[in-house]
């Protein structure tokens, strides 16, 4: 088979580096030195990411709301006796 001879021997060039190039080597990484570990004292800086934003206490909120649902009950009950 002439035809599967040439694509395999085409497949085996591609596949294969020349012989004549040796393998190259990655260059070295260049890294920083290592950070000092911060003080006890300091904040790390991942708090910058919120903008100094405030949690939100939604249980607090959830309980405000509740109060006032239960007076607009308490006010519309009343109201209806009234009548």
């Amino acid at each position: 088979m002439l035809i599967a001879d040439s694509s395999q021997e085409r497949d085996a060039a591609v596949r294969s580096p020349p012989p004549s190039s040796a393998p190259k080597e990655r260059p070295r990484l260049k890294l920083q030195p290592r950070s000092k570990p911060l003080e006890a004292g300091q904040v790390s800086g991942s708090n910058a990411i919120f903008g100094g934003a405030k949690p939100v206490d939604t249980a607090a909120r959830e309980r405000q709301i509740e109060e006032k649902l239960q007076m607009k009950k308490q006010l519309s009950g009343s109201e209806k006796e009234n009548r």
